[in-house]
């Protein structure tokens, strides 16, 4: 109905196309989602340019669908580019840039590249406890793939000490039923059981 009224170039038009590539995503139609995602991105930039929130939101969403799909080479390049998008509209602290800088660190830790992996986590991980706060669920994701690169390079005890700081801070302000707490604590388990063994 959208485009028969607005066209397929319009902004109505993107919005609806991109909220349905997040519900292709969510029920497992990726390459469906992937097509929308791409043709959302191509609209927002001929209506607004590469630098307007909508096209880096597109984007990032984009880079998700990609890097489950193992596309790493595509969504690295989405992901990069998007991450510059909103360093440009929003600066380096915003919980946006961080998230999606947090996101390029995943996929370089589960891809080929975990050496780069590594700086940009800390430097997440560093920057979203100042500026989001220990508690915020980002955070605590970052916390969670920074451990689990750390154990992989058999950094148990930097991992650990990781876990057990940010532990502290989240209960601190969360409470011990929280699911981040929850979250934390699994991770925690789990190197300790590895350590076991």
């Amino acid at each position: 109905m959208r485009e028969r009224v607005y066209g397929r170039e319009h902004s109505d038009t993107a919005a609806t196309l991109h909220n349905l590539a997040a519900v292709l995503e969510v029920v497992g139609r990726a390459e469906e989602a992937e097509t929308l995602y791409r043709e959302t991105v191509d609209i927002w930039e001929r209506l607004y340019g590469a630098e307007h929130a909508a096209t880096v939101t597109s984007l990032t969403n984009l880079a998700g669908v990609l890097a489950a799909r193992d596309a790493y080479a595509d969504a690295e390049a989405c992901y990069r580019a998007a991450v510059e998008g909103w360093r440009r509209l929003l600066g380096d602290q915003h919980p946006n840039t961080l998230t999606t800088l947090a996101e390029l660190a995943e996929l370089y830790a589960h891809g080929d590249k975990p050496e780069l992996a590594e700086p940009l986590l800390v430097h997440v991980v560093e920057t979203s406890r100042d500026v989001l706060g220990v508690t915020d669920a980002h955070h605590v994701n970052s916390v969670c793939t920074l451990s689990a690169l750390w154990r992989d390079q058999g950094r148990q005890d930097d991992a650990r000490a990781l876990l057990t700081d940010t532990l502290a801070g989240v209960e601190s302000g969360l409470g011990l039923l929280a699911p981040a707490v929850q979250q934390l604590r699994r991770q925690l388990d789990t190197l300790r059981g590895e350590a076991l063994h």
